[in-house]
This record gives C-alpha cells, sequence and structure tokens, in this order.
C-alpha cells in the first residue's frame, strides 16, 4: 500500500472515512447498547400493582395462569420492586388468597391448583402492596391420557429397568429389549 493512502479498518483504502472508520462502528455499538439499557431500566409490564406512592410495587409472574386438565397446578413468582428499580424474591413472604377457592386452591408459597372450571383472580400482599393475577381452569374433569414417556419411561428408569446391567444392553433381556436410560422412548413402544 502507498504511503499516505488513507485505509479503514479492514485495511481497504478510501473506504468509510480511513483510518476513523472503525469509530463508526464503535459509535454504533455504543448506540444500540445506551438503548438497550434504556430499554431494559424502564418499567416492565406488571399485574395491577398498589403503588403506595413511593415508587415500589409487586410484579407477579406469569401475568395469568390458564390451568388446563384434572390436578393441574402453577407456582405464582412475586417480586418486589423498589423505588431505585431494586428487584427481590418475595414469594416466601407473600400472602395468598383466591377470589374463588371453589375455583382454585392457593397454597401459602403461592402454588396454584385446579379445583373446578371457572375463573378466578388470585390475590397477593406483601409490605402493605397488593397484586391480582388472573386465573383461568378449564377442563377440570378430564383426565389426561397416560403417556409412555410421561408416564412409563421414568417408572423403568427409577427401578433400572432400562439400565445396561437389564434390559437396556444392547441385545436386551429375556426376550425384552428397551433403549439405554430411555434415550429413545419411541424405540420402546409399539
Amino acid at each position: 500500500m502507498a504511503q499516505g493512502s488513507e485505509s479503514t479498518a479492514g485495511g481497504a483504502p478510501g473506504r468509510c472515512g480511513g483510518r476513523f472508520a472503525r469509530w463508526g462502528g464503535l459509535a454504533a455499538v455504543a448506540l444500540v447498547a445506551a438503548v438497550g439499557c434504556v430499554l431494559l431500566s424502564s418499567s416492565p409490564a406488571r399485574s395491577e400493582a398498589g403503588d403506595v406512592g413511593d415508587g415500589r410495587h409487586l410484579e407477579i409472574l406469569p401475568k395469568q395462569v390458564e390451568l388446563r386438565g384434572a390436578g393441574a397446578d402453577h407456582g405464582l413468582l412475586v417480586t418486589l420492586v423498589g423505588a431505585d428499580g431494586s428487584r427481590s424474591d418475595v414469594t416466601h413472604a407473600a400472602q395468598f388468597s383466591s377470589s374463588s377457592s371453589t375455583t382454585v386452591k392457593v397454597g401459602p408459597n403461592g402454588h396454584c391448583e385446579a379445583v373446578a372450571d371457572g375463573t378466578a383472580e388470585v390475590t397477593v400482599e406483601d409490605e402493605g402492596l397488593t397484586a391480582r393475577v388472573p386465573l383461568t381452569v378449564a377442563d377440570s374433569g378430564k383426565a389426561a391420557a397416560p403417556s409412555f414417556r410421561q408416564d412409563v419411561v421414568p417408572v423403568l428408569t427409577r427401578f433400572g429397568c432400562n439400565m445396561g446391567a437389564c434390559h437396556g444392553k444392547l441385545a436386551g433381556q429375556n426376550g425384552f429389549k428397551l433403549s439405554l436410560r430411555g434415550y429413545a422412548p419411541e424405540m420402546d413402544y409399539e
């Protein structure tokens, strides 16, 4: 390359302003990082929260719950967001209640369990703050169909039936062959 000719960060002469071209790329990265920080620090969507005026509020995750099927259950996570934006998990200290105990039971740790079809609202209280999350229960009278992968393979694994020393070995045992440790349950079921 001739002396005095401009080159870019990639070494191509004369493109994008010469030796200062890399600053344009760094400026773009800095801009993206700044926008990302602003978006992350902005207040996320939250459940109806009782803000006591000092900027603190409760957030519940998930924002809404749908329980489908007999015995369906789901846990709630409660986060206290401070006025300064700090976040702490207060699930263990929060008080939970259901607007309809005939639809859903809520345990002291935020564990929701379907009782009957319908809708309800779970109310969470902590440190003088209140938040609510809608909950829907559907098909609570329908039992789930048994699943080989979800119901049978775990039992075979628990008792060691699909280990290498038993039916999981290459040739199986006594005419019964399983995939090693349930690796391919679709091959085990006919």
